[in-house]
């Protein structure tokens, strides 16, 4: 028996244009999606804002500014001058596709950056840089730090991306940057575990073993008199200091306050030197709360700061309940 055959042919097949058109249909209803995803992130953090402020105002601003930038990038994936046979080119359609992802990523994380920056009080330099900055950017760890913490001067790169075992932080001035920012600061610079020299000013700060050196003498030093503050960020990371020693840096109240912030890191630290400086009343009025933390400490030097009477008594008291502490003063 012969059986007659027929070719089948089906109607409804598409043709490749027709499949390289429906990638890229699939596509765009994935960034309507996540349009539609990051509306509702920005209304909830919209939310969050304080009303009566004028935060409510400022965050409203940037929320529209953000949702601008990620609709540009939606829009050059729309254009019909983007030919649709890249969608079918799967290294090209994967990297579309993570494109438009990260930008909502992005998108919102610029606005947390933009609203924690605007809580914290920062300058409006600072929130200008944050809202200038290009989605892209905002990819790269080393630009997110800079804006969450208003640090621009700060080498990020050779801290983060680098990780290099010198860390040039030339004339960078820690003093004005806020404490919630400083710590993000400090604690990028000891994940960085190859860090051999700090360089302030133009003067080298060896740390021989790194963040677990134990003894460090810098007595006369021109970074410690300059940007103590900045010195203060370094020895926050060096939490297997035993000894230390800042003889005559004319340390005087302003200063000690700064170094102030470093010391309840230093829970290690055996021996304190900070004489001939110019302390006095105020200075150790500063120092002694951080100073009551150390309870490891045996010997703290303060002879030469001018701290007597009434000054001298409150801060034995305040070193009162380290044991066998030996104070010269």
């Amino acid at each position: 028996v012969i059986s007659p055959l027929k070719a089948s042919v089906n109607p409804k097949a598409e043709t490749l244009e027709e499949l390289h058109m429906r990638r890229k249909s699939m596509h765009l209803g994935m960034c309507k999606l996540l349009r539609e995803d990051l509306a509702l992130g920005l209304e909830q953090r919209l939310a969050c804002c304080q009303a009566g402020t004028g935060e409510i105002r400022v965050a409203g601003e940037i929320c529209d500014r953000v949702a601008m930038e990620f609709d540009q990038l939606i829009r050059a994936h729309r254009d019909e001058e983007m030919d649709a046979c890249a969608f079918n080119e799967d290294e090209r359609y994967k990297a579309l596709t993570t494109e438009v992802i990260d930008g909502k990523k992005l998108a919102l994380v610029k606005l947390d950056i933009y609203l924690e920056s605007a809580a914290r009080g920062s300058d409006p330099a600072a929130l200008d840089r944050i809202r200038d900055a290009p989605l892209a950017h905002i990819g790269d760890p080393t630009v997110v730090l800079s804006l969450r913490t208003g640090a621009t001067q700060f080498p990020w790169a050779a801290v983060v991306k680098d990780k290099s075992p010198e860390i040039d932080l030339g004339d960078w001035n820690a003093a004005p940057v806020a404490q919630e920012a400083l710590e993000i600061v400090a604690t990028a610079l000891g994940d960085n575990a190859n860090v051999r020299v700090v360089k302030i000013k133009g003067v080298q700060l060896a740390l021989s073993e790194g963040w677990a050196t134990a003894r460090l003498a810098w007595a006369d030093n021109a970074a410690v008199k300059a940007l103590p503050a900045t010195v203060a960020v370094v020895l926050r990371n060096c939490r297997g200091l035993t000894s230390l020693d800042l003889r005559s840096n004319s340390i005087d109240p302003a200063s000690a306050a700064c170094l102030a912030a470093a010391m309840p890191h230093l829970t290690a630290l055996h021996t304190l030197d900070l004489s001939l400086n110019a302390l006095a009343a105020d200075g150790a009025a500063a120092l002694a709360p951080a100073l009551a933390t150390l309870t490891a400490l045996r010997e703290l030097r303060l002879n030469g700061n001018g701290i007597t009477g009434e000054a001298e008594a409150n801060l034995r008291a305040a070193l009162a309940s380290i044991e066998n502490l030996r104070l010269l003063i």
